[in-house]
């Protein structure tokens, strides 16, 4: 019997599954008054059960630091969803978290005195390239994010060690390109102050941008009447600008025409204008997601 234990019982008075008083453990008499010495023994309870071993399980964080440690008996199940981790995920900088990923071992029962070291996963989110189109040709539609590229590089600790004691790490890049949003996302909010615009990138679910770029617009290339789109009645209206301006020299542009009439832009309005705008009229009809910046670029047109 272990030695804390049996001073333990010594100190309760407990023998062999009975219960006495210290002090009868001393000489006694027999029920005569004769006085004499007996000495008193005591067998023990061969059915009683035996004290399970107990050992001490600590929990570490990276640094050392004891997260969580307790006593548990031999042959018990390990909870390891009772030590709270939530102290070890922390955000470096913007672009750079921490968090726990698990433990250098992790045993089903308790088998003996153990200390677990927390394994740490980081990633680090880098902006690889911004989106390739800065200009724009209309002020509505969507900010257009082809060619952002976005990636998460994730470390993450294992249980093997190194020569020198180090955990080994494995390290995996993600694309997030496509989880990501623009603030302002639409044309024409960015656009409500003025010709230029920064739009702030974010990633999906996220309060921290993690880049920004400037744009900036031509105008509404195209829409003469104000519309907002560019279609048939655009076309109409430039080629009646260009039959009759020659012929009237009191006829003045309207400020859209001024504005969004040269198509082309090489300087002056006329028919080949008016055919630019029927062609992309007709190509939007059998591509809706067709933009006039596509389209434009598409016929090598700079703005």
């Amino acid at each position: 019997m272990n030695k804390d234990i049996i001073f333990t019982l010594l100190t309760a008075g407990v023998i062999a599954g009975s219960v006495m008083p210290l002090s009868s453990l001393a000489e006694t008499g027999d029920s005569s008054g004769q006085s004499g010495t007996q000495s008193t023994t005591s067998q023990a309870d061969p059915y009683a059960p035996t004290d399970p071993n107990v050992y001490t399980l600590t929990f570490l964080a990276p640094d050392g630091t004891v997260l969580s440690s307790y006593q548990a008996e031999e042959g018990s199940t390990i909870d390891y969803s009772a030590v709270d981790t939530s102290s070890l995920s922390k955000h470096i900088d913007i672009y750079t978290e921490q968090e726990f990923c698990g433990w250098d071992q992790t045993p089903e029962t308790v088998t003996g005195d153990t200390t677990f070291h927390a394994l740490m996963q980081t990633a680090v989110i880098s902006m690889d390239s911004l989106p390739s189109r800065t200009r724009y040709a209309s002020t509505n539609g969507t900010v257009d994010l082809s060619g952002l590229k976005v990636t998460i590089t994730l470390t993450k600790e294992t249980p093997q060690k190194d020569s020198s004691g180090k955990y080994i790490t494995e390290t995996s890049n993600v694309d997030i390109s496509s989880t990501c949003a623009a603030k302002p996302s639409s044309l024409s909010e960015a656009f409500a102050g003025g010709d230029t615009a920064t739009i702030a990138i974010y990633p999906i679910g996220q309060d921290k941008s993690i880049v920004s770029f400037d744009i900036s617009t031509a105008g509404n290339i195209g829409d003469v009447d104000g519309s907002g789109s560019v279609d048939g009645s655009d076309a109409t209206l430039i080629l009646k600008c260009y039959a009759e301006r020659p012929s009237n020299p009191d006829y003045v542009l309207t400020d859209l025409m001024s504005r969004h009439g040269d198509i082309n832009f090489d300087n002056s309005i006329d028919g080949s204008d008016a055919t630019l705008v029927l062609k992309y009229y007709a190509s939007k009809g059998g591509d809706p997601n067709l933009t006039i910046e596509s389209f434009l670029d598409e016929a090598g047109i700079k703005y």
